[in-house]
């Protein structure tokens, strides 16, 4: 569809990693961020940002945008919220205990940031031609050790894990554990047992004005 595809982020290790696993000649990755983009003016006509435009300054980020893209270029911001688990003898239970987790047990390490995403396209201001909203649902399924190394990945998580390590790691023990019992059909072995999601993503468009 594209010529040419730049893929940015403002961790070098992140785009080395990106760059040793990357196979196409039409892709490239640059270290940079969204408040100085590392791309001429007028060059871009699609710009995609995803699961992080809450950690954006958005007022910056916008200038940015209307400098890099043509004429009638297209920005499109797209994020999903905490999964539902969906599949289970006991799936109801497993899925509150994960509402929990992210409501109450991380409650203290999320930055206020990260509301945003949960309130949808409540608070976003988007100051762009021809907008166009949508949220849609996707099931998707992965084994407990992956759906784990996801929770695990989460910011809160993440700063849990370094203020209370020992906290953070019972948390996820004793939810492995939770899952293999609702939703394991008696199987013990975290690697065979498959969590059924349903997973909500907000996706927002517009044009260059």
């Amino acid at each position: 569809m594209f010529e040419n595809v730049t893929g940015m982020d403002i961790s070098e290790n992140q785009i080395a990693e990106a760059q040793r696993g990357n196979t196409h000649t039409n892709i490239a990755y640059k270290v940079g961020g969204a408040n100085e983009i590392p791309i001429e003016n007028d060059q871009l006509q699609l710009i995609t940002a995803s699961q992080c435009f809450h950690w954006i300054e958005l007022p910056k980020f916008y200038k940015e945008v209307q400098r890099t893209l043509v004429a009638k270029g297209v920005l499109c911001i797209f994020w999903y919220v905490v999964p539902q688990i969906v599949g289970g003898k006991n799936e109801q239970k497993a899925d509150q205990t994960l509402k929990r987790i992210y409501e109450v047990d991380l409650d203290k390490y999320w930055d206020k940031r990260c509301q945003l995403l949960d309130k949808g396209f409540t608070d976003l201001h988007f100051p762009f031609n021809d907008t166009a909203k949508e949220n849609y649902t996707c099931d998707l399924q992965m084994t407990v050790s992956e759906f784990i190394g996801f929770l695990s990945t989460w910011s809160a998580y993440q700063l849990m894990k370094t203020l209370d390590p020992e906290g953070a790691k019972k948390l996820l023990s004793d939810f492995r554990k939770d899952l293999i019992t609702d939703i394991g059909n008696g199987e013990l072995d975290p690697e065979k047992i498959n969590v059924k999601l349903k997973l909500t993503y907000y996706l927002i468009i517009g044009r260059k004005k």
